[in-house]
């Protein structure tokens, strides 16, 4: 029998394009000879492709299965469980991320005499999400508390201070030639809607006609340009939104079906506080509040001592690392990741690397383990191994705040990312976990608890998929935790 083992984990080494070495398997027990014979079955079609996997008994405080578990992987958007898992234990539950509006002047007859100045210090969520996808709700309120004090025209300008991470709004190992989705979202201390332009078509008024346009937020640096027109034919719908490298101009493309419901399309925006800046210049004209100076966007701190407060919204650290998980937020992980550099003295990507590797170290995990190149897992430099994750998963199962963690975690068969994963009732919300995938990436990491109500920390992570469905690479990954599930 001992040979039979030796000779399945040879084979597995090779037919998964790993090196004995870096490949070993490691079984223990009835769990891990199922997971064991769960790889083994798919050994052909995973054929070229490397597979990273382990599975811990948190009660035992043992591992059932190992499979190449000490490479560090590219791991997608599993590297947002490092980054607000870190961020929780470092800043806290009830941290608050912000973003105030300012006044700069005294209000004479209904005039204030200066500017207004936002200051973003690094507030994520003034969007919809929390105000019923209204993505303009929050600067309508502070249009209000504007005007509660009197004012009805600026005299001065509009100051929007985005400076509290410097000025890299793109990580350098993002694809160049995706900026516009919205997962390539601009990241800035001072973000509006998700640094996305929420885009609404609808059909024009016939055939040939052009279609009808909503851009929210509204922005008057935005320039929209036209070009789709109505279709009576559903096989010609086909719509394409486009934003012009370094500018705010969007260009809607192509054809729209007639019968079809409007539909919303999310492009990034360009220099995120500019675009904060118009937006609120026309809440304000929603309330009728004039702006006569320039937009004006900081290339330094301001200072604030000297200014009177007029509207602050913040969002506290669990509700914004609940965001990041469950919707997979790349750009809240990225804010997140460099709030941690600011606690430690600069809000810069490269300093919230190094806070999040130093805590990683503090926790036993190697540092060869641990490469991050960003916070959320685009960058394909970001490498972590299966077993840093877990010991991760761990140590944040011993934490007071654990369910904080834990409930921003996406639940098996609940809205989410994994709604339509392990959704059956046996199993519907028994596993906590981060999805991730990138081109050839696929991961899946968290929690799960089987049927003798034991909790285990897991991780599955695939490279090298490139000639992979993700639907199978997923459905591997299901199978594997549905073993976890089934075990006794």
């Amino acid at each position: 029998m001992k040979l039979k083992v030796t000779a399945l984990v040879l084979l597995l080494a090779v037919m998964l394009g790993c090196s004995e070495a870096d490949g070993q398997e490691r079984v223990s027990g009835k769990l891990g000879r199922k997971i064991q014979g769960v790889v083994a079955s798919k050994s052909k079609k995973l054929r070229g492709a490397h597979i990273g996997v382990k599975v811990y008994s948190i009660a035992d405080k043992e591992t059932a299965y190992r499979l190449d578990a000490n490479t560090a992987f590219s791991v997608a958007s599993n590297m947002k469980l490092a980054t607000t898992a870190v961020a929780l234990a470092k800043l806290g539950k009830d941290h608050k991320l912000k973003a105030a509006l300012y006044r700069r002047g005294r209000v004479v007859a209904g005039v204030l005499k200066g500017d207004l100045v936002v200051v973003g210090l690094d507030d994520p969520n003034i969007s919809g999400r929390f105000h019923g996808g209204n993505s303009q709700a929050v600067l309508d309120s502070w249009a209000s508390a504007l005007r509660a004090v009197g004012v009805n025209r600026v005299e001065g300008s509009i100051i929007a201070d985005g400076t509290a991470y410097g000025a890299e709004e793109i990580p350098p190992g993002w694809p160049q030639n995706q900026l516009e989705r919205w997962y390539c979202a601009p990241v800035s201390s001072l973000s509006i809607n998700d640094n996305c332009f929420d885009v609404t078509v609808a059909a024009g008024s016939g055939p040939g006609k052009p279609v009808l346009v909503s851009i929210r937020p509204r922005a008057g640096v935005v320039k929209l340009k036209n070009q789709c027109t109505t279709t009576s034919s559903k096989s010609k719908h086909l719509v394409s939104i486009l934003r012009r490298p370094g500018t705010n101009e969007v260009t809607v493309k192509g054809a729209f079906w007639q019968s079809s419901k409007p539909q919303v399309y999310n492009i990034t925006v360009h220099n995120p506080p500019l675009v904060f800046a118009s937006a609120l210049k026309e809440a304000l004209r929603r309330q009728g509040i004039g702006v006569a100076g320039a937009l004006k966007v900081a290339s330094k701190p301001v200072e604030t001592g000297k200014l009177v407060p007029v509207a602050e919204h913040s969002t506290p650290l669990a509700t914004a690392i609940a965001v990041t998980n469950k919707n997979s937020q790349n750009m809240h992980a990225e804010i997140l990741l460099r709030e941690l550099g600011r606690s430690a003295g600069a809000g810069s990507r490269q300093n919230g690397i190094k806070t999040l590797a130093a805590f990683m170290s503090s926790i036993g995990v190697p540092k060869q383990q641990v490469s991050p190149a960003d916070g959320c897992g685009l960058d394909r430099n970001t490498r972590m191994s299966p077993s840093a994750i877990v010991s991760l998963l761990v140590h944040m199962r011993s934490r007071p705040d654990f369910e904080v963690f834990k409930e921003s975690l996406a639940v098996s068969g609940q809205p989410g990312t994994l709604e339509n994963r392990l959704k059956t009732k046996e199993r519907a919300g028994k596993v906590h976990a981060k999805t991730g995938y990138i081109r050839g990436v696929s991961g899946l990491s968290g929690y799960a608890v089987n049927s003798s109500g034991k909790e285990f920390a897991f991780s599955i992570i695939f490279n090298k998929g490139a000639k992979l469905s993700n639907t199978f690479m997923k459905s591997v990954q299901d199978e594997i935790v549905e073993a976890i599930l089934n075990s006794k």
